[in-house]
């Protein structure tokens, strides 16, 4: 059932699709569309989309309407998850291991994509978004400029 969504996409939205499938690592991609609805999508090492043949079709369907529609349009957040990882203390005290995480930005709309970078990224993920206040530094996060193969298209 995911093929047949694929075929109704543009080849700017498979384009698109595609270069986040060749980051590597399992990586969890928000799509933050202008009306505020948010919602996130696991993407595995292999480039699966989801659990469910029902999430890629999701994926695919709001990807296509942030790129393509007149009107619409939105930011996506990669989290992509490092094999390494680093140790940290939790609030209850105890030592933990977690993975390093890098954290990448685009703006989707009017048929294209722009990379947020990584100082604006960090500078967004470092306050509170009602109260302005400075928010604690998320443990074991590095905020990455999109890889360069997201704008080798002539298209793009």
């Amino acid at each position: 059932m995911a093929k047949k969504t694929k075929n109704i996409v543009s080849p700017k939205t498979q384009q698109f699709v595609n270069y986040l499938k060749q980051m590597t690592g399992t990586k969890i991609v928000t799509l933050l569309t202008e009306s505020n609805f948010s919602q996130p999508f696991d993407i595995d090492e292999k480039g699966n989309i989801g659990y469910d043949p029902s999430h890629e079709e999701l994926f695919f369907a709001l990807t296509e309407r942030m790129i393509n529609h007149p009107e619409m349009g939105g930011v996506v957040i990669i989290r992509q998850f490092s094999p390494l990882k680093t140790e940290f203390i939790n609030p209850q005290g105890e030592k933990v291991w977690i993975p390093i995480k890098n954290l990448y930005g685009l703006i989707l709309g009017q048929g294209q994509w722009q990379g947020v970078q990584k100082d604006t990224l960090r500078l967004q993920f470092g306050y509170d978004s009602q109260t302005g206040d400075p928010l604690e530094k998320e443990p074991a996060v590095t905020y990455q400029d999109i890889p360069d193969y997201f704008f080798t298209s002539e298209k793009q």
